[in-house]
């Protein structure tokens, strides 16, 4: 079985997504990444952190109008909060 890592950073064997009193993953955290698909991302890394990091432009694009949501501006803003998060 492969290991996981929880939103917190810690190594989690076996371990499913969170999980709410309805028996649904909490919608507000991010889900446990296996390691082994992301090795590229650093042990400790917050994965809510990482995805209020890659959100928070896109949103601002969108609700303010700053500029276009391009296939190229979602492209670099992947690879720039990817490469803020390696080890």
């Amino acid at each position: 079985m492969a290991a996981t890592r929880s939103t917190t950073g810690a190594a989690v064997s076996g371990a499913g997504p969170a999980s709410s009193p309805h028996g649904l993953g909490d919608p507000h955290r991010a889900e446990e990444v296996d390691v082994e698909v992301r090795p590229d991302l650093a042990p400790d890394a917050d994965l809510d952190l990482l995805l209020e990091v890659l959100y928070a432009p896109l949103y601002q694009r969108w609700l303010l109008r700053t500029g276009p949501l391009t296939e190229s501006y979602a492209d670099a803003l992947v690879a720039t909060t990817l490469k803020a998060f390696r080890p």
